[in-house]
């Protein structure tokens, strides 16, 4: 039903009475776009968020997503899909008030906006009737683990590489996803080095991951690899 991750943030099964009340939050273009949306079973929740209080969003704050902590969102789906491989994401940004709102007859007062965190191939190509992975409690652990650390690291190279991750999924493209995740790569090897970055990448990159263990590749192998997604990417 729910597993805590840190002290105010858990991951938590939608009840009926929440994915009914979610209904109408954002004005969706195309029924499919809904059915993607309400095939969600799980959220993210973030427990006692408080929106800052900001002229920009005034009264209607918790109609604008951007009013919402997306980098902490975000850093989850980026752990989420490292660890798992799956692909998944997120189609609304729900708040439910704590103490006070107004019910709509049987269905709880919610609040939010719409947000296209998804692949859009699940709407062009109607995925979501595919079976839905299962994932386990103990799966999840190293999930957590590294989305805490992505939680109190603050370089500037680790959330630009986690930001192209998470947009390499979202392409309908892969030569576009090949290219968001070659910039993330860089990212995280070179610290803005100027001169021989192919070879800085791929040298750092093969090093790196040749300590990992049981991985199947030669330093060779994976330099030449990284070469040739480079040059792609240029």
């Amino acid at each position: 039903e729910s597993i805590p991750i840190t002290d105010n943030i858990q991951i938590r099964k939608l009840t009926d009475k929440e994915l009914l009340s979610s209904y109408r939050i954002g004005s969706y273009s195309d029924t499919y776009e809904l059915f993607v949306v309400s095939s969600a079973t799980h959220i993210l929740e973030l427990k006692n968020y408080i929106i800052p209080n900001s002229p920009m969003f005034s009264w209607c704050a918790l109609e604008h997503k951007e009013a919402y902590p997306l980098e902490i969102i975000d850093k989850w789906f980026a752990a989420f899909r490292i660890v798992t491989h799956i692909e998944s994401g997120y189609g609304q940004i729900l708040s439910f008030p704590d103490g006070w709102g107004i019910r709509k007859g049987n269905l709880i007062d919610v609040h939010g906006d719409k947000i296209f965190k998804f692949n859009y191939k699940y709407v062009t190509n109607k995925m979501w009737n595919n079976d839905t992975p299962l994932v386990t409690t103990a799966e999840l652990k190293p999930v957590f683990e590294l989305y805490n650390f992505f939680l109190n690291n603050t370089s500037n190279s680790l959330n630009i590489a986690i930001r192209r991750l998470n947009l390499a999924y979202l392409r309908e493209s892969d030569e576009d996803a090949i290219i968001d995740l070659v910039i993330a790569i860089e990212a995280l090897v070179t610290d803005h080095d100027h001169g021989e970055i192919t070879y800085k990448v791929s040298t750092r990159t093969a090093f790196i991951l040749s300590t990992l263990p049981d991985y199947p590749y030669t330093i060779a192998e994976t330099q030449n690899a990284i070469k040739k997604l480079y040059a792609f990417r240029s």
